[in-house]
């Protein structure tokens, strides 16, 4: 299949061709938040999600915290 323009938009910018997501929403979330894999944040246990209710643990710095004390708003 030809695609110049999304080609073209990859050449010019950063081509993700390895990325790993779940199929529940919130690891992949955790992970994108935090750059670390679900099992080392506490939402994957044995190859099961964990149902956490009170959400990802504070002790993990987001991305959003890091932007933010860049300078980011």
């Amino acid at each position: 299949m030809s695609t110049p323009a999304i080609d073209q938009l990859a050449a010019s910018g950063v081509v993700l061709d390895t990325f790993y997501v779940y199929k529940y929403c919130s690891p992949t979330r955790s992970q994108i938040n935090t750059g670390r894999y679900p099992y080392h944040n506490g939402f994957w246990h044995n190859n099961c999600p964990v149902a956490q209710l009170e959400g990802l643990p504070l002790k993990f710095v987001t991305i959003a915290e890091e932007l933010q004390s860049a300078g980011y708003r």
